[in-house]
């Protein structure tokens, strides 16, 4: 689905006239902040890229501005923070006529009188922020509708708004919002063109709801589902069309896209870390006794998950389990175990080892079982298919939690 929803994005960007005054240059730098911040890379980018370096320079610096100001500021704006921070800016800003231009657009304490506009601008300028007299006027404003909960009136605000609160380490006023958009998913008063947005945000804090976690996830992975049939309707008539353009879909804008593009590849990438097990535990405690090698197999494994090397993730998660299993029965007997990693493992002595010390049967029981299971897996040669992905995450999750049981069972033993 990634690639479906990239090469949507690349298809529209490659529709655009860029000899001319493009009719949504916000949307094109919305698209490039996403796309560089996923790493993604295409021709079509590189061509948005050096228009948005000359563009920034054509509308703050030259002042070659039309009568849509508002979003063509905006955009350069966005645009100069997208290419600065990933290193591909040509083209400085003129301070002075910038900090002109914006103290003449402030309406309302908003610039442009647009709440989706000065999120944006603060968001890009936020490490000028003194340099920008209408800085804290305009963020107090922002804040306020978060105190107020009007900011939820346009949903595509709170994604803004949390990078923006994110970004000043303004935790009092993020919390606020993510709490907001959780009390309204759980109550379910969400709209469906609004889910995307409230996903992103639960998602990219949910650390700051641990105990959310479950529904958090549900909740993410539904409205993914949900938000990408929206590229799988049929397009709209002739009509419209000819109108608006021959990829127009009803219900999907640039944000939206470029939103779920970058929730999407988050979710994939570090879905993981929410499963039943503790991974920050395995992590620090394997490092704390010295097991580093056995934390870098699993980190192995994660990376090759991510990258659908299956048969290495789960050859990876033999290796750490074994190394984990091995040192832990070292520690009980105070002893080197007779165990050398390879193809074929006796683990009689590592069981041998566990039911001395009265680890109940049945755990011993599942623990081999699990060795069994991820071996197996590990072995591509014995197999004529291709690993499916959810049998190489249950892998994960089996060989995590085994660790964990493990680790904490030495712990008790250790006092």
């Amino acid at each position: 689905m990634e690639d479906k929803i990239k090469s949507y994005i690349e298809k529209e960007i490659l529709q655009v006239n860029l000899l001319e005054r493009p009719r949504d240059p916000l949307g094109l730098s919305i698209y490039t902040f996403f796309l560089l911040k996923n790493k993604i890379i295409t021709p079509a980018l590189d061509n948005i890229i050096d228009w948005l370096n000359s563009w920034i320079d054509f509308i703050i610096n030259k002042e070659k501005i039309s009568r849509f100001v508002d979003r063509e500021v905006t955009s350069a704006i966005f645009g100069y923070y997208a290419l600065k921070i990933n290193g591909l800016l040509k083209t400085e800003i003129n301070k002075d006529k910038l900090i002109k231009l914006l103290s003449s657009s402030v309406s309302d304490n908003f610039y442009f009188g647009n709440m989706t506009y000065s999120i944006l601008i603060l968001f890009s300028l936020a490490d000028r922020r003194y340099d920008v007299p209408s800085f804290d006027r305009v963020l107090e404003k922002i804040k306020d509708s978060i105190e107020e909960r009007t900011i939820v009136n346009d949903a595509k605000n709170i994604v803004f708004a949390s990078m923006l609160l994110e970004k000043l380490k303004d935790k009092s006023s993020l919390s606020k919002l993510v709490e907001i958009c959780l009390r309204k998913t759980s109550e379910i008063n969400v709209r469906f063109d609004d889910r995307i947005y409230y996903a992103w945000v639960l998602w990219n804090y949910r650390k700051m709801k641990e105990e959310n976690l479950p529904f958090i996830r549900d909740f993410v992975e539904n409205t993914l589902g949900n938000t990408l049939h929206l590229l799988e309707e049929e397009e709209v008539d002739e009509f419209v069309k000819e109108i608006y353009g021959k990829e127009t879909k009803i219900g999907v804008s640039k944000i939206l896209l470029a939103i779920s593009l970058d929730l999407l590849i988050d979710f994939n990438r570090y879905e993981i870390d929410i499963s039943p097990y503790s991974y920050t535990y395995i992590k620090k405690r394997l490092n704390d006794l010295g097991w580093s090698d056995a934390w870098k197999e699993f980190e192995h494994g994660l990376k090759a998950f991510k990258e659908e090397r299956m048969p290495d993730c789960c050859n990876n998660l033999r290796m750490g389990l074994l190394l984990v299993w091995k040192n832990v029965c070292e520690k009980l007997e105070k002893k080197p175990m007779p165990v050398s990693p390879g193809k074929t493992v006796d683990i009689t002595p590592l069981k041998a080892c566990l039911k001395a010390h009265n680890f109940p049967d049945d755990a011993i029981g599942l623990i081999e079982r699990s060795w069994s299971f991820v071996s197996e897996r590990a072995h591509i040669e014995k197999r004529r298919e291709s690993l499916p992905d959810y049998e190489v995450r249950f892998s994960l999750q089996l060989t995590f939690s085994v660790v964990e049981h493990l680790l904490r069972f030495l712990s008790q033993k250790s006092g």
